[in-house]
């Protein structure tokens, strides 16, 4: 599909200067220029619908009048809500390029923390947000509230494994078997079958 030029547009605070490297997916993206006077690469896409409008300044601005207006700013959804949007859209947060640097984004619904609440309710006590795809977006479909150890599990950078017809990730096949993360990671690097790899005790690794 040949890339719509965008260069000379403006969008929201947002002038597009030049063509950027496109995404891991191949998505166009493109270098812009904040009013406030920052840089950003930006999905073309993003700016066409106006998902992305600026830096991140104006959702920044955004997020402290409404932590000053609606009440909610000392809660732990609020929180949840505010770290999220702060990961994709602001290029000075310390996790940007884990988010917004590689794509990912907040649907627009969620844009208002009222948005947000109404699809996720009340963070509870012993979770927090959770993307289902990491290489998802941020949106009802694809989140959920979730423990540490299911977050745990469903790190992009977790292999699952096939045990006794279960499909599990490598952690959870060390806890349920006994057996070292590492060790089963090893065998399976050697050439051993995944169900023996996960479920053979270390003592009779010579056999």
């Amino acid at each position: 599909m040949p890339v719509i030029e965008m260069a000379g547009q403006k969008f929201g605070r947002l002038l597009v200067l030049s063509r950027a490297a496109s995404d891991p997916k191949g998505n166009a993206r493109w270098l812009c220029s904040c009013d406030c006077g920052n840089s950003k690469s930006v999905l073309g896409q993003s700016l066409r619908i106006g998902v992305t409008v600026s830096c991140g300044c104006y959702h920044a601005e955004a997020v402290s009048k409404r932590a000053r207006t609606h009440g909610s700013s000392a809660t732990r959804g609020y929180g949840a809500w505010s770290g999220m949007i702060q990961r994709c859209t602001n290029p000075n947060s310390k996790k940007w390029h884990r988010y917004g640097g590689r794509g990912i984004e907040v649907c627009a619904q969620w844009r208002t923390y009222e948005g947000f609440h109404a699809d996720m309710g009340d963070r509870p006590d012993w979770a927090s947000i959770d993307r289902i795809n990491n290489d998802g977006n941020y949106e009802p479909s694809n989140c959920r509230w979730a423990t540490a150890r299911e977050q745990q599990n469903n790190m992009s950078t977790n292999r699952h494994i096939s045990v006794c017809g279960d499909v599990m990730t490598i952690a959870e096949a060390g806890r349920r078997f006994g057996v070292k993360t590492e060790t089963i990671r090893g065998r399976i690097r050697s050439g051993w079958a995944e169900d023996r790899a996960a479920q053979q005790p270390t003592t009779n690794e010579g056999n």
